[in-house]
């Protein structure tokens, strides 16, 4: 119950100016496959019209969501572990005609300078934003991923731990480990 909860939470927290969700059936093709950049065989891609991405061993994507309202596609990825679980959510919605500094998420962290510290970086050629949660309260990070007139969103938090301050640096290996494979269409 008390995942559950989180989950909720999270998932508000990565898109929190965007409203009501309703159901829409949207593909996800997962499929077994070796992956060169990892030390173990990924546990599946996530593969749709937006990117592909092979996940590592012990990632589980959840069942197809339906994307909140300004979202084309919504995944969550569950890691169980012996602390809770580690709590992936990815979203896709278009870029705001202003570019990055006009998405709602972006603007929540890039104005909360005290909880949050942004950092530019450059992985397999394209600019990221990461905000990387800095006061002690959790261990969340997310990735601000733009690219042509789409923009993901890539949150990371620790789950049960998060409540008690989480894995910041934790979740930022596990962040930068996605970029690397993530791959647009």
């Amino acid at each position: 119950m008390g995942a559950i909860l989180l989950l909720l939470v999270w998932q508000w927290f990565l898109q929190p100016a965007i409203g009501h969700q309703e159901k829409v059936s949207l593909p996800m093709h997962a499929k077994t496959a070796a992956h060169p950049a990892t030390s173990q065989a990924p546990a599946s891609d996530l593969d749709n019209s937006y990117f592909s991405l092979a996940l590592p061993a012990g990632f589980v994507p959840q069942s197809s969501q339906s994307p909140s309202a300004g979202l084309l596609y919504s995944q969550t990825i569950i890691k169980p572990g012996a602390g809770g679980s580690l709590i992936i959510s990815i979203g896709i919605s278009n870029l705001p005609a202003g570019g990055l500094k006009e998405s709602s998420s972006y603007r929540l962290r890039a104005q909360q300078t005290q909880t949050y510290k942004l950092t530019e970086q450059t992985i397999n050629g394209a600019n990221v934003t990461v905000a990387a949660r800095n006061d002690g309260a959790g261990g969340e990070v997310v990735a601000f991923l733009p690219h042509g007139s789409y923009l993901a969103t890539i949150g990371i938090t620790s789950g049960v731990q998060a409540v008690g301050g989480g894995d910041t640096a934790g979740n930022q290996a596990v962040l930068s480990q996605l970029l690397q494979l993530w791959q647009w269409r």
